[in-house]
């Protein structure tokens, strides 16, 4: 789907933003000179790291093809040592460690110095206690045409302890209360592109209505977690509702301008942003403890034009509607208009001299039930009675003109397609609509 293509293709751009502000750099350029080296280390107070433990280097080529493997174990001092490492642009190298059943890679093109790496392993725990988010940052993209809500979800995870929190999946009785979840709204779509940096140890995603939770052991430090969905909404306004397993200090809604407006629990608007090439509304709450729910009201959400509903109904029909009701609707559309424009020109009715009514043109029913059939209303005029009293002329305009002015309507309507195709930017379809428009009301004012 085109809209859904268009707000994925402006998240990307988001995604890469933001990444770009809160990841620090790296030198992908280490040299191995042949050689990796470092220290092991048990970062949980009290712990040691156990005699013999072993360090495994894996070679693989750009596809994963393995082209080499092979271990170490540590000395009485934690430290290790591999020679003769295999090198090239397109070779990649790793380093796996294997604790408690938490397994851990050191990606060494990531590190500045290959020859002068730590390794820490922690014991393990079940405990979420001491996980925590110090922010969660909401990014909006709406398209009007399909009300469709695009949602990026940046997430910054803490494990403020001294151990590796993990899953017991071995428990039958487990469930997303005991993993590292994420809370979505109920009717979200297409959960896409998730991603953690650093890399966690191996897991996998698994749904948590509503929502989803990663598997993975989460060892301490702090991890930025990136993920997008996708919402649809139905009129102006829309509630957005999801728990906060694990609280957050700070709750961030970027909307893109034009977009909305954002209300709700101790939400407050700040001074807009921008990211990429788009401006952004900001509203921040923070302060929420674990387990809280917190709901963002969205209101004057951008809602399809006419044709773009006529159209979207279409794509939604069987192949016979979708055939039929174009034809159906434009024959129904152009009569409309015409009548429309022909009622704008022709004079008032008179009976004795006099119009009806006061300031305008009036027309009665029996008019109104005639019009467009080429027959003259019972008791009404036509336009050449009313000049000069006499002639069967009925209210048409004469064939040329009516043909400049179907000219004209079908020249609006190929604009407003190539308008909701992306063809053309707003401000010249806005342009180039209202001189057209101007051309077919001076049309329908021809003497």
């Amino acid at each position: 789907m085109k809209a859904r293509a268009t707000i994925r293709s402006c998240i990307a751009l988001l995604a890469i933003a933001l990444a770009l502000v809160v990841s620090p750099g790296r030198d992908a350029s280490a040299q191995f000179a042949g050689r990796v080296a470092g220290v092991v280390v048990n970062g949980t107070p009290g712990a040691q790291v156990p005699d013999g433990f072993e360090v495994v280097l894996l070679t693989t080529d750009l596809d994963g093809n393995i082209l080499g493997q092979v271990s170490t174990k540590v000395d009485e001092r934690g430290l290790f040592e591999f020679t003769n490492v295999l090198e090239g642009e397109d070779v990649r190298n790793r380093l796996v460690t294997d604790y408690q059943g938490v397994i851990s890679t050191t990606r060494l093109e990531d590190e500045v110095a290959p020859a002068n790496l730590k390794i820490e392993i922690f014991e393990t725990t079940r405990s979420l206690e001491s996980i925590g988010v110090d922010a969660q940052v909401m990014v909006v993209r709406l398209d009007g045409a399909t009300r469709l809500m695009g949602v990026l979800e940046f997430v910054t995870l803490r494990n403020a302890g001294d151990r590796t929190f993990v899953a017991d999946l071995t428990d039958p009785s487990v469930t997303g209360l005991k993993l590292l979840r994420f809370g979505l709204p109920a009717n979200y779509e297409g959960l896409t592109g998730v991603s953690v940096d650093p890399p966690l140890p191996q897991g996998q995603l698994v749904e948590v209505g509503p929502g989803f939770a990663l598997t993975n052991p989460l060892p301490p430090g702090e991890y930025r977690i990136l993920f997008e969905y996708f919402v649809r909404y139905q009129g102006g306004t829309f509630e957005f509702s999801r728990n906060l397993p694990f609280g957050a200090s700070e709750y961030r809604i970027l909307i893109a301008k034009g977009g909305g407006e954002v209300n709700g629990d101790g939400l407050e608007q700040l001074a807009d942003v921008t990211l990429g090439h788009g401006d952004y509304s900001v509203f921040r709450g923070g302060g929420y403890p674990r387990d809280a729910r917190i709901t963002a009201r969205f209101s004057d959400l951008p809602q399809p034009s006419l044709w773009q509903t006529v159209r979207n109904r279409i794509q939604e029909s069987s192949a016979f509607v979708k055939y039929g009701t174009p034809i159906v609707a434009g024959a129904v559309m152009a009569l409309l208009i015409g009548f429309a424009i022909w009622r704008r020109g022709r004079p008032a009715p008179t009976l004795g001299g006099r119009r009806f009514g006061g300031g305008g043109p009036e027309v009665v029913p029996s008019q109104i039930a005639e019009a467009g059939t080429g027959r003259q209303a019972p008791g009404s005029f036509s336009a050449s009675e009313q000049e000069d009293g006499g002639g069967t002329a009925g209210p048409g305009l004469p064939a040329a003109e009516k043909a400049d002015r179907q000219a004209i309507v079908r020249d609006i309507a190929l604009l407003d397609e190539r308008f909701e195709a992306g063809e053309i930017e707003e401000a010249e379809y806005r342009r180039r609509r209202e001189e057209l428009t101007r051309r077919a009301l001076d049309a329908s004012n021809l003497p």
